[in-house]
């Protein structure tokens, strides 16, 4: 995936579905958990408005970009060195969109809540806390930006990842 593709279709310049067929061709899957992302960056910083965001948000809602698309393009903004934003309820969105697993599931409803946040008739909502006895040590996802000349091989396999696993694994056997 381009990064200069999520720019232009939020700019109004590329078509919700050319951004999804671009989205799904970056993903490489090595199991339930554990992907790759390619992804192109641009060369130019871009500033990110509520405006782009609620594009998302909307092609979202109308099923143009389905779960795995929102998930992925949120995680590739929130990866970028180039996408700029300077605003709280678009860094509170894209988090949430990121990781659905965790957060809210990516449904009509929650983005039309998003919807809200980003236009400013609603204020979002704290977080509950972490119930620590609902931690069951389970890792839900592991995705890995790699560069188009990166080698794909599975995020497992890198040295921060093992250890990380390492430690879920020895806490919760």
């Amino acid at each position: 995936m381009k990064e200069d593709t999520i720019r232009s279709f939020v700019s109004g310049e590329t078509s919700a579905n050319q951004l999804s067929e671009e989205v799904a061709r970056s993903i490489t899957r090595f199991d339930a958990v554990s992907c790759n992302v390619t992804i192109e960056d641009m060369q130019q910083d871009f500033c990110l408005t509520r405006a782009h965001v609620l594009s998302l948000c909307d092609a979202g809602i109308a099923g143009e970009l389905n779960q795995e698309a929102m998930s992925t393009i949120a995680f590739a903004l929130l990866a970028s060195d180039h996408f700029e934003w300077d605003d709280g309820v678009i860094s509170e969105a894209l988090y949430d969109w990121s990781a659905p697993e965790i957060n809210l599931p990516l449904e009509p409803d929650t983005l039309k809540m998003h919807r809200n946040w980003l236009l400013g008739l609603q204020e979002p909502a704290p977080k509950p806390p972490l119930d620590p006895a609902k931690r069951h040590g389970r890792l839900v996802l592991l995705r890995r930006k790699v560069h188009p000349e990166d080698p794909n091989t599975d995020p497992r396999e890198t040295d921060l990842a093992r250890e990380f696993i390492s430690k879920i694994q020895s806490k919760h056997p």
